[in-house]
């Protein structure tokens, strides 16, 4: 699986994985640390049943080992991997 991380074919697949289950989020959320009081925290993830967990953990290959991969909240079968507060 990991040599596939460095097929074109196999990257563009995956595009088209991320567009049926996958959601990017940019929030905003109020800091007194930030200059303008906001800061934005972006949040990337992919859902899939545990049977294409091996398709998970290629998005952490992707971003070089960042992100994680747990269980999803309330479920038995599904997974998520997601990658939150990367700049």
């Amino acid at each position: 699986m990991n040599n596939l991380i460095y097929n074109d074919n196999y990257k563009f697949w995956l595009g088209g994985f991320i567009e049926g289950a996958g959601s990017l989020t940019i929030s905003i959320v109020k800091s007194d640390k930030a200059t303008l009081g906001v800061f934005l925290q972006s949040e990337f993830n992919v859902s899939q049943h545990i049977n294409g967990i091996k398709i998970l953990n290629s998005f952490k290959n992707i971003f070089n080992n960042k992100g994680q991969v747990n269980k999803k909240s309330g479920s038995k079968n599904v997974w998520v991997y997601f990658l939150k507060g990367i700049r």
